[in-house]
């Protein structure tokens, strides 16, 4: 900010300079943690259907288009801002990018798809001194999340203290262990910039699955009437229903959120890998989850299709072999990374998402508007889709 450059654990290639600040921060992430926040989950889906309804559901809107992907990203964006600031971010409302922050951090992503492979690229475009040519600046998010951390510091930012939030947890560490004014933006930076792509990315892959499969909807709705719900649905009670567990998992599978590498490096002194190979200090490695998922070692002969069973008991083994499947799986899962940089809000993801779909799908019909048309994929580093436009109608469980 200004002529500061703000380090984040996200952007920390020094392996102690990470450990140190994930370490600090790592606890807040915690499911445990999370959970105490899950009322700002709920407020969140319920501005979520109060817009849905008047828009595409009541009155003469009934039956009216919905761009289902954009609304999803609206949630993901609108949690950030709840689970951060205890305050929407205002897309849901508007109905709109009003902003212009989520364009902004995804156009920075196509030019970080490309110059990421290539970083010298960013010297000559971004870092030109005649003429740049690079991503959107950040300076405003920058400034977003100063502001917001200078004024719940002075108490002008009228939030309750009632509600405890990430920028609380953050500023608690100015106390504690001596973290800087720029330490808490960065780390908010981390939650309000990168925060949403993986919970909208998972939420639009598991609609448009289930809505393409006939009969994975149908055992969805049916698992839903069975456990007798009602909303808001907590997550304690959504991780309890095996289908959708399954749904989530093998959406997780099919379109994890990153499709290139997450670099690591060799470190000293190299690594032997198991057919004979070494690889010296130094060397770039990865690997590519689109990849991994496919592996049909792994994931049966019919990796390449949607198929949520493969995550269940099939009848054809018993329960130690199912257990050995299901882990076999699971260490295969890089969905969130891996090892000491995986994915610092995976149990905040699973838990917005769980309780979203639950509700969409347990509160509503949803039709695609033409079911034989595939969507549209964009591949810039995160995998982003779009063109899933459904009609909603209010549900009457069977």
């Amino acid at each position: 900010m200004g002529n500061r450059t703000i380090s984040d654990v996200f952007s920390a290639r020094d392996k102690e300079d990470h450990s140190m600040k994930r370490n600090i921060i790592i606890n807040f992430y915690k499911l445990s943690s999370i959970l105490r926040s899950e009322y700002l989950v709920d407020e969140t889906i319920n501005a979520l259907c109060e817009q849905i309804e008047p828009r595409f559901i009541d009155g003469p809107n009934a039956d009216s288009v919905c761009e289902l992907d954009k609304w999803l990203y609206f949630y993901a964006w609108e949690i950030v801002g709840q689970l951060s600031l205890s305050k929407p971010m205002g897309f849901t409302k508007a109905g709109a990018d009003h902003s212009g922050m989520m364009d902004t951090a995804e156009k920075a992503m196509d030019y970080f798809a490309v110059v990421g492979q290539i970083p010298a690229l960013d010297k000559i475009l971004a870092k030109n001194p005649l003429f740049s040519v690079g991503p959107p600046s950040w300076e405003a998010a920058t400034r977003f999340c100063f502001q917001h951390t200078m004024a719940r510091q002075q108490d002008v930012d009228q939030k309750s203290s009632e509600k405890r939030d990430m920028l609380d947890n953050f500023l608690e560490l100015k106390k504690t262990v001596g973290l800087d004014d720029y330490g808490v933006v960065g780390s908010l930076m981390v939650n309000i910039v990168a925060g949403a792509d993986t919970v909208g990315i998972l939420s639009r892959a598991i609609v448009y699955h289930v809505l393409k499969n006939a009969n994975i909807l149908a055992k969805l709705r049916d698992e839903l009437d069975n456990a007798n719900l009602q909303t808001p649905i907590s997550f304690a009670t959504a991780t309890k229903l095996p289908y959708l567990e399954a749904i989530i998992l093998e959406s997780c599978r099919m379109h994890p959120g990153v499709t290139l590498l997450l670099e690591r490096v060799v470190p000293e002194p190299g690594l032997q890998l198991p057919n004979g190979t070494f690889l010296p200090p130094g060397t770039k490695v990865g690997m590519n989850a689109w990849v991994v998922h496919q592996n049909k070692a792994v994931f049966g002969q019919d990796a390449a299709s949607f198929g949520p069973e493969r995550w269940l008991q099939q009848d054809w083994e018993n329960d130690q072999e199912f257990a050995g499947r299901l882990a076999n799986m699971k260490r295969s899962d890089l969905t969130f990374g891996a090892g000491k940089r995986s994915c610092l809000g995976k149990d905040v993801a699973m838990l917005e998402t769980y309780k979203l779909i639950t509700t969409l799908f347990l509160k509503y019909d949803i039709y695609l508007v033409d079911p034989h048309k595939e969507w549209e994929i964009q591949n810039s580093w995160f995998i982003r889709q779009s063109g899933i436009d459904v009609r909603f109608r209010r549900r009457i469980p069977s």
